[in-house]
């Protein structure tokens, strides 16, 4: 965010991101059909993207930026590979 911006463009970048963020959960909630899929989508984001992330940086008095910042980008490399795979992409899968 551009700290110097009037607030009229600040309002029109968050209205076109809000409208953006809006079409992409369309497209997924017209592709994922059950509830239960969507909410665990939705739940691996949270919990591995940023959770952790946060629990660690309250716990652990010896965390710094860098290392958070690099735990939430393997947490969405991560959540993002899941939801590939809930989408149908043809990755290798682990084997139960």
């Amino acid at each position: 965010m551009n700290l110097g911006a009037s607030v009229t463009h600040n309002v029109t970048i968050f209205r076109i991101s809000t409208s953006i963020i809006g079409a992409i959960a369309l497209l997924m909630a017209l592709e994922i059909k059950s509830v239960l899929t969507f909410a665990w989508i939705e739940t691996d984001f949270l919990t591995s993207g940023t959770f952790i992330t946060l629990i660690l940086v309250f716990l652990w008095a010896k965390g710094t930026a860098t290392a958070a910042t690099i735990s939430i980008l393997f947490g969405l490399v991560f959540s993002s590979y899941n939801l590939l795979i809930a989408f149908g992409a043809p990755f290798p899968l682990p084997e139960k």
